[in-house]
């Protein structure tokens, strides 16, 4: 039992020093010897969603920017590589799913991390259902800045813009609620000048110079 105990400690410890992987390994041997120590399955579960993290301040409008993304960057990247992640998250997934089910349902951090792995697999309908869950048990920031997220990814910035508002209205003058805000009108800005150009582009001679001025005109006055 001693062995264990200090064993415990030491997963503990990496924990402590967010060395995430290295707990996660090391409650796994624990759990070989003993498969029903609640503790921990329940440290394990706390380590795997860990390294599921997502940079919640980083609203980084994937979904509505999708167009002016390098996609190849994205096709050079190892096909392994996707796999790994998926089969950590899918892991994390079973573990929180299992802890939210023991405490029946009724802790809202569980269901925060059941949304991030969900955030990470894809699959955005069920994160939103897991952060929106977690919000009507307790508000927090990081649970609204995840679920905005999700509403940027779906492409739905005037959802995610309304959500960042009610956060605010909880917690005034929250910094990165309102960084989050002030992202979506950058991005909004920007595509709004992509698609002034693209528009003066398609014009004839006459027409084109006239839009061009236009276009000339908002970024003097999106500068000022």
């Amino acid at each position: 039992m001693g062995s264990e105990m200090e064993l415990l400690l030491h997963a503990w410890s990496y924990f402590r020093r967010r060395k995430f992987q290295l707990c996660a390994d090391l409650c796994t041997q624990l759990l070989e010897k003993c498969p029903y120590d609640q503790a921990v399955w329940i440290l394990k579960a706390r380590a795997l969603t860990e390294m599921v993290y997502i940079d919640e301040i980083d609203v980084d409008q994937k979904g509505i920017a999708e167009m002016i993304l390098d996609e190849n960057a994205i096709a050079q990247v190892p096909q392994k590589h996707f796999v790994i992640e998926n089969e950590l998250f899918s892991k994390a997934l079973d573990l929180a799913s299992l802890s939210t089910e023991h405490s029946q349902f009724k802790d809202w951090w569980w269901k925060v991390q059941i949304g991030k792995c969900y955030y990470r697999l894809g699959m955005y309908r069920e994160a939103e259902k897991q952060f929106k869950s977690a919000l009507r048990q307790q508000e927090m920031v990081d649970t609204f800045l995840y679920l905005a997220k999700v509403y940027i990814i779906l492409d739905q910035p005037v959802t995610a813009l309304n959500l960042f508002k009610q956060g605010l209205d909880k917690f005034p003058g929250e910094v990165t609620l309102l960084c989050g805000i002030a992202r979506i009108y950058e991005i909004w800005s920007f595509l709004g000048l992509v698609l002034l150009f693209d528009m003066a582009n398609s014009q004839p001679p006459g027409d084109s110079l006239n839009t061009m001025q236009y276009v000339c005109g908002v970024l003097m006055f999106l500068v000022l």
